[in-house]
């Protein structure tokens, strides 16, 4: 499975980085998630999706983003 950000509706609340994280380890630690969300000095967003997503059913970065800004998409 692989994500895609629409940057346009991401929002930086870092739910995302969280929720990966407790998927991964079971704690919530951004330092374990596969999403990093970094600020930039403009006020801009970086996203970078580490891995591809080996998540079982629904991704909880997909299931808990409030703006819907994460899709799943099949790996090609």
């Amino acid at each position: 499975m692989r994500l895609t950000i629409n940057k346009n509706k991401c929002v930086g609340c870092r739910i995302c980085e969280l929720a990966c994280s407790f998927h991964l380890k079971e704690e919530f630690n951004q330092e374990y998630s596969n999403i990093r969300i970094y600020f930039n000095d403009d006020g801009g967003l970086d996203i970078k999706i580490l891995e591809s997503c080996s998540c079982n059913g629904k991704p909880l970065c997909v299931e808990f983003c409030p703006t819907d800004a994460i899709i799943e998409n099949e790996e090609i």
